[in-house]
């Protein structure tokens, strides 16, 4: 892909547009950084600590959460990890994440159905045979699954990020895309 001139201009415009101090947030990213590394250890973090800082965000009362990591496998760290993130991810909307899986028809985890009036073309949606999602445990404690997709333009950036995907024959959402449904309280039918 060649990089526009449009690419360049948002990548200088984009953080000029970011939204006034004092304003109220309307989303909070928490991120596990280098600090929290050091003072919390290396990742992966065991799924009970994974608990905690969820059970902290929670306690904020947030419209949803999204965990923007693939929890699949059990947790290997702690024998009752996988129960206790169950727990905490029970206690508020949360949105997991999956990813594409293009060897095998994967698992099946529920998707939030997309309703058209008319035939949808998407020539150019992100396409596989199935999903790797989380663990069954972690699963049943979501509302609901994004994809974890993102690829970097040709000089690096990633400006774009899918808003649909197919999974076998299902579309699914992108993971921004699910998390805003779930903080608007969008209900599925």
């Amino acid at each position: 892909m060649r990089i526009t001139l449009r690419e360049r201009a948002f990548d200088v415009l984009l953080p000029l547009l970011s939204s006034h101090a004092g304003s109220p947030a309307g989303a909070v990213i928490v991120d596990v950084d280098r600090d929290a590394l050091a003072r919390v250890g290396s990742w992966p973090w065991p799924r009970g600590r994974l608990a905690e800082v969820v059970a902290a965000a929670a306690a904020g009362k947030p419209a949803a959460l999204g965990l923007d990591m693939l929890l699949a496998g059990q947790d290997r760290l702690s024998t009752d990890g996988d129960a206790e993130l169950a727990r905490a991810l029970s206690e508020v909307p949360t949105v997991l994440g999956f990813v594409l899986d293009d060897i095998k028809s994967g698992q099946d985890i529920p998707a939030t159905p997309i309703l058209s009036r008319a035939p949808v073309s998407l020539p150019n949606v992100w396409q596989t045979k199935g999903i790797i999602g989380p663990v069954p445990a972690l699963a049943r404690a979501a509302q609901g699954f994004g994809a974890l997709v993102a690829s970097a333009d040709a000089d690096g950036p990633i400006r774009r990020i899918p808003l649909l995907v197919v999974a076998g024959e299902v579309m699914r959402p992108g993971f921004a895309v699910e998390l805003f449904r779930l903080a608007q309280n969008a209900e599925l039918f």
